[in-house]
């Protein structure tokens, strides 16, 4: 049997870890916008702008969904459900969406936070932004290596996706 101090101890263990993945998470995501602020070549700065951003955002997202999960019923979901999820940055950022769509009428300020998930859901630059991190994520990372060993892959680069926004 679990004692209460047990329980109170195992719960600061997972504050912590939680604050700590969010500052990761920060960091990850600070580090884009500083890059993007010194944004100069795309041959030498698109592949850690990438990588950054498709981290920094799953990262981000994933955390939304297991707060999400961890508010409906206690429990942060598990590595298989989470593994579910993959890569897709662009689907996780749909559940997200959902996820806010089915709850922004909790806030005090509602119709603040209806009017800025309108504008993310119309923000046509978002979408694309993600859909391309999203592929760097789930295929991108390896695109020039796939080449080199023959495997190419038959969807356009993160980085012509990239040029082309």
């Amino acid at each position: 049997m679990i004692s209460q101090a047990q329980m109170q101890e195992g719960r600061r263990k997972r504050m912590a870890v939680l604050s700590m993945e969010v500052d990761a998470t920060s960091s990850v995501l600070k580090a884009g916008f500083f890059l993007l602020n010194n944004y100069r070549f795309s041959a030498l700065d698109a592949e850690p702008l990438f990588a950054l951003f498709s981290a920094g955002s799953e990262k981000l997202l994933k955390l939304t969904i297991g707060l999400n999960r961890h508010d409906a019923d206690g429990a942060w979901p598990s590595r298989k459900q989470m593994r579910k999820y993959g890569h897709d940055i662009f689907e996780m950022n749909g559940v997200v969406l959902a996820v806010i769509e089915s709850q922004y009428q909790r806030s005090n300020v509602e119709d603040f936070v209806h009017g800025l998930l309108d504008e993310v859901r119309n923000d046509e630059i978002l979408s694309i932004l993600l859909n391309t991190f999203s592929r760097y994520a789930t295929q991108g990372r390896f695109y020039n290596l796939d080449h080199l060993t023959e495997s190419a892959q038959p969807e356009p680069s993160p980085a012509e996706l990239w040029e082309d926004m």
